[in-house]
């Protein structure tokens, strides 16, 4: 039976209103903390040398910011009513290219 809808999360667009569509890329920094505990050498000197700190100081890892980017892959559909519709592998939990396959083989069979 012929689909005469792609449905992509809770979006439904007809397919006959569907003038084109673009897969793209979108990059997003990802942050996040770790803790470094350091060369073995300086953690050495740091817990002989808090023998000789004060009462209270403890060996506290350091923490460090890390960050990548990373691509995700966005399909743009865009109709000719002018509607402009994005849909992110990172927002929606969606394989972008099997759909662009499904879309390309749906708007051949209209």
């Amino acid at each position: 039976m012929e689909s005469n809808f792609i449905e992509i999360g809770k979006t439904r667009i007809v397919i006959n209103n569907i003038k084109n569509f673009e897969i793209t890329t979108e990059e997003v920094r990802k942050l996040w903390k770790e803790n470094h505990k350091g060369n073995i050498i300086i953690r050495i000197i740091t817990q002989i040398l808090l023998l000789f700190a004060s009462p209270g100081d403890s060996p506290v890892p350091k923490e460090i910011e890390k960050s990548e980017l990373v691509s995700y892959k966005v399909l743009v559909i865009r109709t000719f009513q002018g509607e402009v519709y994005e849909f992110s592998e990172r927002a929606y939990d969606i394989n972008i290219s099997q759909k662009a396959n499904e879309l390309n083989k749906l708007l051949k069979l209209r």
